[in-house]
This record gives C-alpha cells, structure tokens and sequence, in this order.
C-alpha cells in the first residue's frame, strides 16, 4: 500500500470510539504488526518493542526527514502537547468521575474514555486531526 505523508494510515478503535493516526513519511508500506490487532493492550505498557505499527520504505525522505522531529525536538514537542492535553483536559467534561485522577494533574491510562463523547471528538480533532 502507497501512503502520502499526512494521509490516514491506521486507526484505533476502542469501543465506539475511534481516532485516525497519519502517514509521518510518503512511501509504501511494507510491513504491518497484525499482532496489535489481537492484542492493543501490549501498548498501554510500553510504545517499545514488539509494539511497532508498520514499516514505511520511505520514498520521499530526503525531502520529508528535516520536516520530522526526532531526538531532542521530539521530546520536547511530546511535553509540550502532555501540557497542552493537560490545560484543555482540565476544562472538559467527564463521563465519569471515579477516577482518583480525573481532575488532577496526572495523565492516567483509559483517561480518553472518560470524556463525553463531545469533548472526546474535540481531543480527537485537536490532536490527531492537524
């Protein structure tokens, strides 16, 4: 399969709930890990080892490489986007609220499933739809 950088490459999907991640390069996929498919749960313990998506043979990436954030720059765009989640997730309603951290500080695992399905989308759109 050909992607383009910026296209839909993988969903995931919990429940009624889905949210579409993009292609970082252009190129074709040549691999994909059908385990994840089985088994997602493996990826609320570590985004590492065997927890790979697919493989992208890159065809654009003398181009498309300096547009990616890698090393230092990848850090710290992650903690920027963990605080920006924070202040926009503090304002938002909760489904639930049985959570010990639901209005804290601290992120905690299935915290997206607690949001109305309309602060879910506005997460979603924010984050993953730029």
């Amino acid at each position: 399969m050909a992607v383009k950088r910026g296209q839909p490459l993988f969903s995931a999907r919990r429940g009624n709930r889905r949210v579409s991640f993009r292609a970082p390069l252009s190129g074709k996929v040549v691999n994909t890990n059908t385990t994840l498919a089985r088994s997602g749960e493996a990826l609320e313990r570590t985004p590492y080892e065997n927890n790979w998506v697919c493989i992208i043979d890159a065809d654009q990436l003398d181009t498309e490489l300096p547009e990616l954030k890698i090393g230092n720059a990848a850090v710290a765009f992650y903690r920027e986007e963990l605080d920006r989640f924070r202040t926009i997730a503090r304002t938002m309603s909760r489904v639930t609220t049985d959570s010990e951290n639901s209005q804290g500080e601290d992120l905690y695992t299935g915290e997206l499933q607690d949001f109305n399905d309309r602060d879910y989308q506005e997460i979603v759109t924010t984050f993953f739809e730029r």
